[in-house]
């Protein structure tokens, strides 16, 4: 039984659809501020430890890594989507949460190198605008799980029926 019958104001499937336009739109605004970020450290470079700039600038392209994968993984569930198609579903539910998991430990990894080596978290509004743009992504994220999570119960549902009634007929037709 799904836990939401609805993605706001429409079907189940046709909010995926919507969550999938969303996450990519999402994604490309994500490379455009890392990209930006991994500038604005080229240009904090002289300033920086050594250590500190080379491990911003992994946290950097692993995340811009991490956005490029998902884009491919959401262009699959925007396919699941509209084909209800189980496994496609639960592979991008899957990667939202390992997304959300590493960006995380990114985030954190970026706040503590800002707070601790560049002057502090108000030292840059990119350093504030990205983490209150993290924490609205992270809201959206719940809801769009929720709701990719309610079209695979409910794709799993009709499946388990559709089987049942296979098995059903298999029976009957042995019997005679």
């Amino acid at each position: 039984m799904p836990i939401m019958y609805s993605c706001g104001c429409c079907s189940l499937k046709a909010g995926n659809m919507i969550c999938s336009v969303l996450i990519l739109i999402e994604m490309v605004i994500n490379l455009i501020l890392y990209v930006f970020g991994v500038l604005q450290l080229l240009i904090d470079k002289p300033t920086l430890r050594n250590d500190v700039y080379i491990g911003m600038e992994v946290a950097f392209y692993i995340l811009i890594g991490l956005f490029a994968i998902v884009m491919v993984c959401t262009s699959l569930y925007f396919c699941g989507a509209v084909k209800n198609h189980s496994g496609l579903l639960v592979g991008w539910i899957v990667t939202l949460i390992l997304y959300m998991i590493l960006e995380l430990a990114g985030m954190v990894y970026i706040c503590y190198v800002y707070h601790t080596y560049m002057g502090g978290l108000d030292y840059s509004i990119y350093s504030l605008g990205i983490i209150i743009w993290y924490l609205v992504r992270t809201l959206l994220h719940i809801l769009y799980l929720l709701c990719a999570v309610s079209q695979y119960q409910e794709v799993a549902s009709r499946e388990r029926k559709i089987r049942r009634h296979q098995l059903i007929e298999r029976d009957a037709e042995r019997r005679f």
